[in-house]
């Protein structure tokens, strides 16, 4: 995820469960991609999303390059290992539209949203 300026926090919604910040990077002033120590900020995981504070007596980094891609935020995201980490509507949503592929092997088309794309719909993520 790329950001583009300091705010008061940084949040990332939208994305999946996030479940850990690798890293935190951004160019300085002169060009330069530094990484932000993690001993400098909190991340907090909800069910929306994530987001990252600044820990007591920190401060953003104040040398912001004026670029695009000034601040580079690296994490991991997902719902686990295992298939029982899946919620059950995307297990049942997975479920329907592997049977209906077996069941219509033939390449078709059809008309409107069917039981699992109903039920994969709100879990798509476009980034």
């Amino acid at each position: 995820m790329r950001i583009q300026l300091w705010i008061v926090l940084i949040w990332l919604s939208g994305i999946g469960p996030v479940n850990s910040i690798t890293s935190i990077q951004y160019y300085d002033d002169s060009n330069t991609l530094q990484t932000w120590a993690s001993t400098e900020w909190n991340f907090t995981a909800s069910s929306g999303g994530a987001n990252v504070t600044l820990k007591p007596d920190y401060f953003w980094p104040t040398e912001l390059a004026k670029r695009p891609d000034a601040v580079i935020v690296t994490y991991s995201a997902g719902y686990g290992a295992g298939p029982s980490a899946l919620p059950p509507n995307v297990t049942a949503g997975l479920l329907a539209r592997i049977a209906r592929a077996y069941t219509n092997r033939e390449d078709s088309r059809e008309e409107g949203m069917s039981m699992s794309d109903v039920l994969l719909q709100p879990l798509k993520r476009w980034i």
